[in-house]
């Protein structure tokens, strides 16, 4: 099966693909609330760009396979902003790996990157790349932090600065 985008906007029980498909877009926005999604075992959800955008202070969208403890096959192609979930069982090898801020691991995940010390840019006291209350957590970033920037809220550089990795974007335009 092929999709242009897909847009998970349930709120309430779960949204299962019960078999592998392709899209251009997967896309689920959930500033509150549950969003759940199983994806069945085995089969392969070839997605180019990965739009996941749950809370940072809880993981509420939720990623599992159809029979726990058996992975589901994820391939990310392209763009991914992907933050506030917890994921179960995928094995994402086959693409590109999927950086996961505020997120968990739930455990069996091949290609996440879970670990790594995150800093999402606020800009609620300036553009001042500098000043470490427009960083969450606070603090500036350095050469061990990876960087979200998904806010429009102007930022402005004056020096050289080395950060591990950075993601710029992860709110655009909504599409339904």
């Amino acid at each position: 099966m092929t999709f242009y985008k897909i847009a998970v906007l349930n709120s309430a029980g779960t949204v299962a693909f019960s078999d592998g498909f392709s899209a251009t877009e997967l896309r689920c926005e959930a500033e509150s609330g549950t969003r759940s999604m199983t994806f069945q075992q085995g089969a392969t959800a070839a997605i180019r760009d990965l739009i996941l955008l749950g809370s940072t202070a809880s993981t509420n969208i939720l990623l599992r396979s159809s029979n726990s403890g058996q992975p589901w096959k994820l391939a990310v192609s392209g763009y991914r902003s992907v933050r506030g979930v917890n994921v179960q069982d995928s094995d994402a090898r086959s693409g590109v790996s999927i950086p996961a801020v505020c997120s968990k691991d739930n455990l069996n995940n091949s290609n996440w990157v879970f670990d790594a010390s995150w800093s999402v840019w606020r800009g609620a006291n300036g553009a001042n790349f500098n000043l470490a209350a427009n960083w969450s957590p606070t603090g500036v970033p350095n050469a061990t932090t990876r960087v979200l920037v998904d806010t429009a809220n102007a930022m402005v550089i004056t020096e050289a600065f080395t950060v591990l990795d950075l993601t710029v974007g992860g709110s655009p335009e909504r599409h339904r």
